[in-house]
């Protein structure tokens, strides 16, 4: 993040789960901080609570884009960070999963980033440089039988790819760009998106909790994901511009035996 005094963080999907922890994170830091978010209910409740700003913004839509950045920079005065962080959730067979439905994970997932990118780049661009971080999934890095998130992780896969460019393309302005990749979290949307009956069984016969494959036998936890998108906020993180941070305790790096646990002295 840049050095001047309150820097300026703007958070999507920051009424809930990793967004409110991204959003809580940077305001402990002393940032000011914008929600979007389209629940204005929760957004306009939580901006109360720790004293950030909400605007409704559907980040699938350009126009609310527009809007949004305007009212930020007559608010503000400018951007300096920018978390995509919106997103939505299907957990359906391919075979059910209808063109509507697909449509609707690309328009959130990876729409949403490239618009809110594309929004930004000219108000980071007057201030001189500015720092981007876009949320991905593991379910981007390879594929999951028995996940039954192909929509989500094919369009997470394109944010990943959208993050390099962009790193690329905007490093002359100052610019820099990230994606974040955690593994699967119990936040709201993925424990309260309807599982298909596939899903049901393959997890009942996986065992264990769902991203606890991996040495630790942990979930990650949503603010662990926030103090990773404050740490590539600050401008100490610049050499890591283009990064994709994956955040599994070592899950997607090889196959992990189901070793028991050391004896405890």
């Amino acid at each position: 993040m840049s050095q001047k005094d309150r820097p300026v963080c703007v958070v999507t999907g920051g009424a809930r789960g990793i967004g409110e922890a991204i959003v809580r994170r940077f305001r402990e830091e002393g940032s000011d901080v914008a929600l979007l978010d389209v629940d204005e209910a929760r957004g306009r409740a939580l901006a109360k609570q720790v004293d950030a700003h909400f605007v409704r913004c559907d980040v699938g839509e350009p126009g609310d884009w527009d809007a949004a950045v305007r009212e930020l920079r007559e608010h503000f005065g400018r951007l300096d960070v920018l978390v995509n962080n919106a997103g939505v959730l299907q957990m359906e067979t391919i075979e059910r999963t209808t063109a509507d439905d697909y449509l609707r994970s690309f328009r959130t997932n990876e729409l949403g980033t490239f618009l809110g990118i594309r929004a930004v780049v000219a108000p980071m661009r007057e201030a001189g440089g500015g720092a981007i971080v876009n949320l991905s999934t593991i379910h981007a890095l390879r594929g999951v039988a028995g996940a039954f998130m192909a929509p989500y992780g094919a369009t997470k896969a394109a944010v990943i790819s959208l993050t390099e460019s962009a790193a690329l393309e905007l490093g002359r302005f100052g610019i820099r760009v990230y994606c974040v990749t955690p593994s699967w979290l119990n936040t709201e949307m993925s424990t309260r998106t309807p599982l298909p009956p596939e899903l049901t069984e393959s997890l009942r016969n996986r065992g264990g909790a769902v991203g606890a494959g991996n040495p630790w036998r942990a979930q990650l936890e949503p603010s662990e994901v926030a103090d990773a998108v404050w740490f590539l906020a600050n401008d100490e993180a610049a050499v890591y511009n283009g990064t994709n941070l994956v955040m599994d305790r070592g899950g997607t790096v090889g196959s992990y035996p189901n070793l028991p646990p050391p004896e405890r002295n």
